[in-house]
């Protein structure tokens, strides 16, 4: 399986939409953090104190990971999609099987690789969030290393560890679907609907509802991932756009997991008994 994910990989940095990619994740970040600092200090006379401290350590990890999710989840969608659509597309994958011969061997390569993208996605971004509040920190304020700390080391790691298991639910998503139309449109499409449809419906009307409905945001992927953020240790909170409570993190963890494994069983019943013969 080694050769297998290696190969799948590779196909990933080779292939030049991977650096546009990219590209559009430094920019994004570019944006986020510029256009987020002149909106601050806009009013120097009152400048919005809640935002120019996102845009600082410590509290600047929140704002680094928050962009993550949202721009490196979209991002890591059009990858996975693409990733086993391109598959149907090309008529590659009854050669790929021929050579392989094991179904779930060729799917748990996939699964890893995504898996292993999420990761990639989510430290690129720490780096590069990393470079940018270097930049608003030192212009607000004084960059130094005194909010260094054990504990800041600890939740940032933890918010990386949710960061990455919240991308792997968007990628296992994508990749169900895909495997379900054959397309990466298909998939790329449900990811889009469900994201920007499916949860801004549900969390509109939960946020004026009470009852089992006021409960339901407690088991979607992006409430639960942006659970992950609420850490203390890290100052202001980004706030969410709907006014419902956000889960636990245990309770996230088991949801997202929950959710995982769902969608990664589902792919894995799909695609052993689909009929691979048959044209995209």
């Amino acid at each position: 399986m080694g050769a297998l994910i290696k190969s799948e990989l590779t196909k990933v940095r080779k292939r030049r939409m991977a650096w546009i990619l990219l590209l559009v994740l430094v920019g994004f970040f570019a944006i986020q953090f510029f256009l987020n600092y002149a909106m601050g200090v806009q009013n120097a006379e009152y400048p919005d104190e809640a935002l120019i401290s996102l845009l600082q350590f410590p509290d600047a990890f929140k704002l680094i990971f928050s962009t993550a999710q949202g721009i490196g989840g979209l991002l890591l969608a059009v990858l996975v999609a693409f990733m086993m659509g391109n598959e149907y597309h090309w008529g590659t994958l009854r050669q790929t099987m021929a050579y392989v011969g094991d179904r779930p061997q060729y799917l748990g390569a996939k699964v890893l690789s995504l898996l292993i993208l999420a990761i990639i996605i989510t430290f690129i971004s720490l780096l590069v969030g990393i470079a940018f509040a270097c930049a608003t920190t030192s212009w607000l304020g004084d960059l130094n290393s005194d909010f260094i700390t054990l504990s800041l080391a600890g939740d940032t790691g933890i918010i990386f560890g949710g960061t990455v298991l919240g991308l792997t639910t968007v990628a296992l998503l994508v990749f169900l679907f895909t495997i379900l139309g054959r397309s990466s449109w298909v998939g790329l499409g449900v990811y889009l609907g469900y994201s920007f449809i499916v949860e801004m419906t549900v969390m509109g009307i939960a946020s004026t509802a009470g009852g089992w409905m006021g409960n339901i945001p407690d088991y979607l992927i992006g409430p639960n991932s942006t659970a992950f953020l609420e850490m203390e240790e890290l100052g202001e909170d980004i706030g969410w756009q709907f006014d419902i409570g956000l889960p636990s993190m245990p309770h996230a963890t088991l949801t997202l997991l929950a959710w995982c494994a769902i969608l990664g069983g589902l792919s894995f019943w799909l695609f052993k008994r689909r009929d691979i013969t048959q044209a995209s």
